[in-house]
């Protein structure tokens, strides 16, 4: 006999194939017709997700909203998390909290409930980081359906504790079944059996009502679940989602379940790290400057008293986090719902950069200068240099000491190195007349041989191949080791990706050729991988000579035959002073059913490599290693996020740093970086034909860094050059105004190899003020945290609850203990 666990549930995606304005229409018939069922069938439970859909109908149908209260005060109906169903493995780590902090206080203040349960059903996979991040806001329990899609390997359980590297753990739930449904007897026992065969569980939980587009639970289902509860020989009632999770917290306390310390990877809709890179690169933009202007904001208001803009930068997070629902990051939507997306990160953008320029203002306030002078701020918490290019006519920068810098004239205006910027601080230059570059030692050199280019600086030298345009060689400086396999050179490949029958999901049946904006299928082609590399340059010159910057650009064609010629410039640049090479790659992409990526292949082997996750990181064994086990080997295409490093067991390696690209696919000895895909748009929910038919059409820009490593290289190295590449150093011109001459300030200063993620004002109290560091290696570590402006300070959860006190010195100086892989908040209230 087994026990079912029945609740109601009417999956509604944010947007998909259609746009959001149809979905408030969706979630407002869905509720009422829920809300009905209910009032005729008290004991029925109901649960949904997003807070974001309650907003809506807290702002748009009050008397909805109000049902939905009562309901929810009964127990009869529970709200889970999070804002929207987010992808997991394209949001940053802070974006995920705010999903889960947003919502969870939400439901806290409109509805009086406090939940426990993350509600992801259909969400594309999830990184290895996620409980930690659950378990910071007080989530205790997963649950997704999602894993039942996989295409190689069955997922082996359906109730397990899911633990992070820092050791946090969720009570996680697969169920057996999808996410929408009814009540059938055969599916009911074939879901029984499932648990029983892969668990010896006899209890799963068992989701009724209809799902994507809404449509709610039926009064005739309803009564059909009363019937098998009355009637059935197994145990059956309805259960809310904590309720069925406190059975399976029973359950373990009895005989135990397994631990999984891995990702949740989903074997299947690998394309979505890479469809509409456009959302994509708009997405890690928006997610940078929301927390520059945190960080900024609050310095300004604590050093300056500028008033905090809380309201407004809440509403660009909820704007964002809106824009993360997975049917729309990950690239599977209708052409209208990212024209919609498009603006809606625009805003977000442009909202967030006001806010950068104004903090910036007010904190440059009391700054001397005479004449026109220029501030860059540095919001990391380590000293570093910075490339600036300015828009100006003026030809020479010094320090206020009056000590020229080297500088270049580009086409924008003037460019120069801010060297050694003070961490989470200002450094102030002036604008000169006088020329010294010839006075100046260092710089970049470019020397053209018969069949190659060489870009070197002080850190790295580089061979660009003439007859191909190619990446040949990368040397650290002093080393005659190429860390590039110079036989291949690191190249463009664009891949036939047209959609093929016979792949499919082992437990629902799905075929991969269904799915064309979701899926990969360029190994998958019926006579092998069909790819051209492109190694014939239309052009190759020399852009830029120096001495702050090299340039070479080399330009391709990519020609399909009843499609216009796609056009490609590649631009390798070599900086003063910055250890690593930077490629550019604009594109102007009309192919279809093709698929863009860049090969970096390796002169040595990398067994394993480490990729970014959302604060955090997991390390992947190659798929073509003879080691590789088979759900390793279906990891042939991977999420990541700002990095990957690879190392050979001796002491080479390199680092890829990229600034908006999450796809990727490596072996042995090469990584490829996903740029583009060009699938057919879905058809819309109308059936009617799309908009446009091809995704992806027109110019994309890419930037991506390789970073070899020095010898005595760490993992901290790559993730600090990581936010160096993505969090540039902001400058700010300021013209004569009255103050204090400082040629620099650190406002903050921060000893330890840990990374501050986020500095923010308190949710719930404006004279209080929140820090987020994270210490990404797995080392237990001492920080020593120094700001003059702190008065007491707390160790917080991610809700930003108290947990102890930190003791504090009267001028500001905290010791902080990390421990490994922790994301540790710290809030403090101000002199």
């Amino acid at each position: 006999m087994g026990r079912v666990h029945i609740v109601g549930h009417t999956h509604i995606d944010a947007a998909w194939l259609w746009r959001w304005t149809e979905t408030v229409k969706v979630c407002k018939e869905s509720f009422s017709k829920v809300l009905k069922v209910m009032e005729k069938y008290p004991q029925f439970k109901f649960a949904q997700s997003s807070a974001h859909y309650y907003l809506w109908m807290e702002e748009r149908f009050p008397e909805i909203f109000d049902s939905i209260a009562k309901n929810v005060k009964r127990g009869a109906w529970e709200p889970t998390l999070p804002w929207v169903e987010f992808d997991a493995n394209l949001s940053s780590g802070e974006a995920i909290i705010r999903h889960l902090v947003y919502a969870k206080r939400y439901f806290r203040e409109k509805l009086g409930y406090d939940p426990k349960v993350l509600w992801l059903p259909d969400t594309f996979g999830f990184p290895i980081t996620l409980p930690q991040l659950m378990r910071s806001c007080d989530v205790r329990y997963f649950l997704t359906q999602k894993l039942r899609w996989n295409d190689t390997t069955v997922f082996p359980y359906h109730c397990f504790w899911w633990e992070s590297p820092d050791g946090s753990r969720v009570l996680a739930y697969q169920t057996p079944g999808s996410y929408s449904g009814y009540i059938n007897e055969e599916v009911i026992n074939r879901e029984l059996m499932l648990s029983i065969f892969r668990q010896e569980i006899d209890t799963i939980y068992h989701l009724i009502g209809y799902g994507d587009h809404g449509g709610g639970v039926t009064e005739d289902m309803v009564k059909e679940a009363l019937k098998y509860i009355e009637n059935h020989a197994h145990e059956a009632l309805f259960s809310t989602p904590n309720d069925f999770f406190k059975e399976l917290e029973r359950i373990s306390s009895e005989r135990g379940l397994p631990v999984w310390k891995d990702e949740l990877y989903l074997q299947y809709h690998r394309g979505t790290y890479t469809t509409q890179a456009k959302i994509k690169k708009l997405n890690r933009l928006a997610e940078r400057l929301l927390i520059e202007g945190e960080k900024l904001a609050s310095l300004a208001a604590i050093e300056k008293g500028v008033s905090y803009p809380y309201r407004r930068l809440k509403e660009l997070w909820i704007k964002l986090l809106f824009n993360q629902f997975h049917d729309i990051l990950a690239g599977s939507s209708i052409p209208e719902v990212y024209e919609d997306s498009v603006r809606d990160l625009r805003e977000v953008i442009e909202g967030a950069s006001a806010i950068i320029v104004d903090s910036l203002k007010g904190l440059s306030k009391g700054v001397k200068v005479k004449g026109t002078g220029l501030m860059v701020f540095n919001t990391l918490p380590w000293r570093r240099h910075e490339v600036i290019e300015l828009d100006t006519k003026v030809e020479s920068i010094e320090d206020l000491n009056g000590k020229a810098l080297l500088t270049q004239k580009t086409e924008r205006g003037l460019m120069f190195i801010a060297e050694d910027l003070p961490p989470i601080g200002y450094k102030v230059f002036k604008f000169s007349s006088k020329r010294n570059n010839d006075e100046l030692n260092g710089g970049v050199n470019i020397i053209e041989e018969d069949e190659k280019i060489v870009l070197e600086n002080d850190s790295l030298k580089a061979e660009i191949e003439k007859k191909t345009g190619l990446l040949k060689g990368l040397y650290l400086k002093g080393s005659n080791t190429n860390l590039i396999n110079s036989s291949e050179g690191v190249k463009l490949q664009v891949f036939e990706d047209k959609p093929v029958i016979g792949r499919q999901t082992l437990e629902e049946r799905f075929d991969a050729k269904l799915f064309d904006a979701w899926e990969i299928y360029i190994f998958q082609q019926s006579s092998g991988v069909k790819k051209r590399d492109l190694t014939n340059p239309l052009e190759l010159s020399i852009i830029e000579r120096g001495p702050v910057r090299g340039i070479v650009r080399v330009k391709y064609i990519y020609k399909q035959e009843e499609r216009p010629d796609s056009i490609f410039e590649v631009s390798y640049c070599v900086y003063h002073k910055i250890p690593w090479l930077e490629i550019k790659v604009k594109v102007s992409w009309n192919a279809k059913h093709r698929m863009l990526k860049l090969l970096i292949p390796t002169s040595f082997i990398s067994e394993y490599v480490k990729f970014d996750q959302p604060y955090g990181w997991i390390m992947r064994r190659s798929p073509l290693s003879p080691e590789a086990s088979l759900s390793e080997r279906a990891k042939w295409e991977v999420p990541g996020q700002l990095w990957a490093e690879m190392r050979s067991n001796g002491e080479l390696g390199l680092s890829v740093i990229d600034r908006g690209i999450y796809g990727y696919d490596f072996g042995n000895n090469y990584i490829r970086l996903s740029l583009l895909r060009s699938p057919e748009y879905p058809k819309p929910y109308s059936g009617e034909e799309p908009k446009e038919k091809v995704t992806d059409q027109g110019v994309h820009e890419f930037e991506i860094a390789i970073y070899p490593h020095r010898r005595e290289y760490k993992l901290i190295d790559t993730i600090r050059k990581a936010y160096e590449y993505n969090y540039q150093a902001l400058p700010i011109i300021l013209k004569d105004q009255e103050g204090e001459v400082i040629h620099e300030r650190s406002f903050l200063n921060l000893k330890g190899e840990v990374i501050l993620t986020a500095f923010k004002r308190c949710e719930t109290d404006e004279n209080c003020y929140i820090l987020r560091l994270h210490e990404p290696e797995g080392i237990d570590k001492v920080v020593e945290l120094s700001y003059n402006k702190i008065r007491k300070a707390y160790e917080v959860n991610s809700l930003e609850e108290e947990l102890r006190e930190v003791n504090s010195s009267k001028d500001g100086r905290l010791k902080i203990n990390i421990p490994g892989f922790k994301v540790y908040s710290l809030k403090f209230s101000c002199i």
